[in-house]
């Protein structure tokens, strides 16, 4: 199944693009796409988190990476949620405010 990856904020400057389509079996969920990305562009990862590990799944766990799927945020654990054909994956960096 195709599914587009679409990079904001830092993940983009780091991956050097804003998008990439990507090739996933049936069945793959989120976990499954962040590591592929994580793979594809290890410097996302390098550097990163509080030591659970330098993978993309860790970063999102540790808050560091937001994912949404079809521009719907998903809540914690997004490394479960399936995939489908066509679905459009937005990887971006945690937004603050006030």
């Amino acid at each position: 199944m195709k599914i587009t990856v679409r990079f904001f904020g830092y993940t983009m400057v780091v991956a050097g693009l804003a998008d990439i389509a990507l090739e996933l079996r049936e069945g793959s969920t989120v976990g499954d796409l962040l590591e592929e990305v994580g793979r594809r562009h290890p410097a996302l990862v390098q550097g990163q988190g509080k030591g659970t590990g330098a993978s993309a799944t860790a970063l999102v766990r540790d808050g560091y990476m937001l994912v949404s799927i079809n521009r719907k945020h998903l809540d914690s654990p997004p490394e479960r949620a399936p995939l489908a054909d066509g679905d459009e994956v937005w990887l971006l960096p945690p937004v603050a405010g006030g």
